[in-house]
């Protein structure tokens, strides 16, 4: 019976093959007919090799049957234990911790997975996960609010009713819409669907992967969201050879506009703008044309400013911005024309004597206010210390190596440490919070480093407050031996001291006074 082990069959005793007598052998060798006598000895031979092959036979059919039993029989159990496995699988899922996270942690993951960035990952995979996390999924209206237009023209169908699905699941939701390539020809399907809920667009992205034959990308089809752009807030177009018509003038809640990418490259030339309703902007522009936008952008209150053309351009436009908080600029000489009396955060790009020479205007009128200070691509020099002197209320400095001999550099350190004997005010007296993105010449310039680090996180003089946080990164070279023993060595003394890892390092480009 299949599935029963059945007991096996005793074996077949073996026979021995009958010997040859030696006068045979040599006919087993030549082709020589036998002798009379000898035929009765062969068909003996014979008869008995037939026979046991027929025992064999025998033999083998019975194995070939306990064999098939056993397969049949290994069959069943496994079957019993891959049923057992899922069984216990099935209940343990019922103890997984995921079961107990609360519906808003659940959306917070969803939100960090799906949101932000052009070319995140649509929540249709979340769903995957279990029944509660699709339900989860399918109730959040913001998670499919970012819409990507792209132009594979081969996928035309499934793009158009993925957007469509999107859209509805969307809801009331503000979108987010980007367009990763645009071009003078855009897919019509997909672009008409888009338009129809341009009243819907909370922000839009607009880029070109690459630069056409005649430098511009004229988005005529465009054209038919002028007036209707009613929940548009943010504009990013990151390259100047896409060329705007007047679109955008008449967006009632347009704040946000970035008009070039973090590295501060050429803005579009042609594009209208309501500056005056403009809280966040971005852009490169000519000192000229720069300074007209900031006079009339007077609610301001966060930009990334870039310059082009000659450094000695002068203008007397000498525009105010009330509400400024956060600056980030590529040095020129028009920097000194900027005024900004509640200025928090500023970020100079480059930072060499000469580019701090301009900035000095700037730095000074802001000196009551400035709270966080980052220096890129800075020379290490006695210079920055009569402009850190000069920041009475700086908290977090940001200062990334670039140059600078290592007696300067030692100089540096020495005159920036709370033990330095000077009749001078103290520099940063209320500092608490450095990143150092460190490349030291000699030994002598880093002793010095970490003897100032102990100093500011320990104070000499009651002039200033301690150092609450240190914290260094690598500058094109990795690190040594010698600099994660010192670090040890403060972080032994109880102070706050690390590196900053790969991740860490990348997310200070974009994000300098998060640490």
């Amino acid at each position: 019976m299949i599935g029963m082990i059945q007991t096996p069959l005793p074996p077949v005793p073996h026979q021995s093959a009958v010997s040859p007598p030696p006068d045979l052998l040599h006919l087993l060798r030549s082709n020589e007919p036998p002798q009379e006598a000898q035929i009765p000895v062969i068909r003996d031979i014979i008869s008995d090799d037939k026979n046991r092959i027929s025992l064999m036979d025998a033999e083998i059919v019975s194995l070939q049957s306990q064999i098939h039993n056993l397969n049949a029989t290994l069959a069943q159990s496994l079957q019993k234990r891959n049923d057992a496995q899922l069984h216990a699988l099935q209940h343990c899922s019922i103890l997984s911790p995921i079961r107990r996270v609360p519906p808003e942690l659940i959306s917070e993951i969803f939100d960090r997975v799906c949101g932000g960035e052009p070319g995140k990952r649509l929540p249709w995979y979340l769903g995957h996960i279990s029944r509660s996390w699709r339900h989860t999924a399918l109730s959040l209206a913001h998670l499919w609010s970012s819409i990507t237009v792209e132009l594979h023209l081969s996928k035309t169908d499934v793009l158009l009713a993925s957007m469509e699905e999107q859209l509805r699941r969307a809801a009331h939701v503000p979108l987010d819409v980007h367009f990763p390539d645009v071009r003078t020809d855009m897919d019509a399907p997909l672009l008409n669907l888009i338009l129809r809920h341009s009243n819907r667009w909370g922000s839009l992205y607009l880029n070109r992967r690459r630069r056409l034959s005649h430098d511009t990308a004229v988005l005529d089809w465009l054209r038919p969201i002028k007036g209707h752009l009613e929940q548009l807030v943010r504009l990013e177009v990151p390259h100047y050879w896409i060329t705007i018509l007047d679109i955008f003038s008449t967006a009632p809640r347009l704040r946000e506009v970035m008009l070039t990418d973090h590295h501060l490259r050429e803005s579009p030339s042609s594009i209208l703008i309501p500056w005056q309703q403009i809280t966040h902007y971005r852009g490169t522009y000519g000192s000229g044309r720069q300074l007209e936008i900031l006079e009339q952008s007077p609610n301001l209150l966060e930009c990334a400013l870039g310059f082009q053309g000659a450094l000695s351009v002068t203008s007397n436009t000498t525009p105010t911005l009330p509400h400024l908080r956060r600056l980030t600029l590529d040095l020129h000489t028009a920097v000194g024309n900027i005024t900004a009396p509640v200025l928090e955060d500023l970020l100079l790009s480059w930072s060499n004597p000469q580019a701090l020479a301009w900035a000095q205007p700037l730095l000074f009128r802001c000196s009551s206010t400035l709270q966080r200070l980052a220096l890129r691509q800075s020379i290490i020099c006695m210079e920055l210390i009569p402009v850190l002197r000069g920041l009475p209320l700086l908290a977090h400095l940001v200062l990334e190596y670039s140059a600078g001999t290592g007696d300067a550099q030692t100089d540096f350190f020495n005159a920036f440490s709370t033990a330095a004997a000077t009749s001078e005010p103290p520099v940063c007296p209320n500092l608490t919070s450095i990143v150092y993105g460190y490349r030291f010449k000699g030994r002598s310039s880093k002793d010095a480093f970490f003897a100032m680090a102990r100093s500011r996180f320990r104070p000499i003089s009651a002039d200033y407050r301690p150092l609450s946080c240190l914290r260094l990164y690598a500058v094109r070279y990795t690190l040594s031996d010698s600099m994660l023993s010192r670090m040890a060595l403060l972080k032994d003394q109880g102070f706050d001291a690390a590196f900053l890892d790969e991740r860490e390092s990348e997310f200070l480009g974009e994000n300098l006074f998060v640490f």
